[in-house]
This record gives structure tokens, C-alpha cells and sequence, in this order.
């Protein structure tokens, strides 16, 4: 389990879970977000035998700094606690990360992430870099394609991302994302890599709760 936390620890500096910080409607939604809205992810790591249920909740709206921003907060199998709290809004470029609250330290950051480029269309490309716990770190994100994905023994039309990460620890990461409109993240696949080793994490949507309704179960 220590192995599987340290995975997600890392991942969750590139988390692409995208929400709507503005009461207006949007044409397209590639994660429409409101509180009690929520998604659960069958989640496998590379050399760990026994996959997990990785959920994550949007709870309460707070805010941070100037920005009044949706709280996300991601869950392990049935941990009572959260392993971290992001803090997302909507600028007119698109989807944004403020800040990530762990539980022994808070990572502001500078400037905010733009997560998803909006209106998001295959061949869009767009860039970050800025500094994280006060060191440089970036990201290039690539909205590659359309492609479809079977989850929940249904398919759904999803916009695969190509994303690429240096962090200030060292660690290069590389994801692929696949997002369905008015749905959000309905696949990932990563890989963390820091020097010759790297471990892959792959999660499939298994549920979700828009509003208050529930949609199906992965068989």
C-alpha cells in the first residue's frame, strides 16, 4: 500500500480532472462539475498484485486566495481519510489547478495550471511552467485525437490527451488521458519515471454520480 500512495502522490501533479469554476452553461463539459458529483476508478500499479478502487469526490466549494475554487478529493479503496485536496476553477482559457493539500504539506501552484485548454479540439496544444514547492517544474499537453474506450460495458466517445511532466523531485511523468464530454475521465494511463526505474498506474472508470444520479458499475 506505501508503494500505491507514493504512485498517486506523484500522479496527482499532473491530475487532468477538469471543472467548471462559473455558473454559466458550456457548449462542452469534459467533466461537468458541481458538488456531490463524484467517480470511481478499478486502478492497477505495475508490480503491485491487487488492484485498488481509486474514487474521487467533489465535496464542497471553497476558496483560495482571490479564487473561489471546487475541492476534489481522492480516495483509496474504503480510507476514511483523504490522500490529497485539489483545488480546481475555470479562467477563460479553460480549466485551472490552484493549489494540492496533502496531509503534511500544501503546494500552491505559481501561476496556476492550465489543466485543459477550452474549447478543447484534437490537435491542440499549449504548455505550463512555473515553480512547485518554490522549484521549476512543467508540462506540455497535446490533445491528440478522438478515440473510443469501452468502460462500464458501454463505449464512449473520448478526446485522448497526451501529457508530460518534469517535477522539481526529479520525476518525469507520462500520461494519457481520455476524457468524454459531459462525462469527464473515463481512462488513464501513466507512467512515473526518475532515473532507470518507472512504475505504470491504469485506471478504468467503474462508476459515476453526476447530480444525483448514480451510472452503472464495470462488470
Amino acid at each position: 500500500m506505501r508503494q500505491v500512495l507514493f504512485i498517486l502522490h506523484i500522479l496527482t501533479f499532473i491530475t487532468v480532472l477538469t471543472l467548471c469554476g462559473c455558473a454559466k452553461k458550456v457548449e462542452s463539459d469534459y467533466f461537468p462539475l458541481e458538488t456531490g458529483n463524484s467517480w470511481v476508478y478499478d486502478t492497477r500499479v505495475d508490480g503491485v498484485e491487487k488492484p485498488f478502487k481509486w474514487e474521487v469526490r467533489i465535496n464542497k466549494i471553497d476558496r483560495t486566495g482571490d479564487h473561489e475554487a471546487f475541492v476534489l478529493e481522492t480516495f483509496v479503496d474504503d480510507s476514511k481519510e483523504s490522500l490529497i485536496k485539489e483545488y480546481y476553477g475555470r479562467t477563460n482559457e479553460g480549466y485551472v489547478v490552484y493549489k494540492r493539500v496533502y496531509p503534511r504539506e500544501e503546494v500552491v501552484n505559481t501561476p496556476p495550471v492550465l489543466m485543459l485548454k477550452m474549447p478543447v479540439q484534437p490537435g491542440m496544444q499549449w504548455s505550463w511552467k512555473g515553480k512547485i514547492l518554490d522549484a521549476p517544474g512543467e508540462t506540455s499537453f497535446e490533445a491528440e485525437k478522438r478515440e473510443t474506450v469501452n468502460a462500464m460495458n458501454r463505449d464512449f466517445d473520448c478526446i485522448k490527451v497526451d501529457i508530460k511532466t518534469s517535477l522539481p523531485t526529479g520525476e518525469k511523468i507520462h500520461s494519457v488521458r481520455w476524457f468524454a464530454d459531459h462525462i469527464g475521465l473515463v481512462k488513464e494511463d501513466s507512467t512515473v519515471t526518475k532515473g532507470s526505474k518507472s512504475k505504470s498506474m491504469h485506471g478504468l472508470l467503474r462508476e459515476y454520480t453526476l447530480g444525483e444520479k448514480s451510472r452503472g458499475t464495470q462488470q
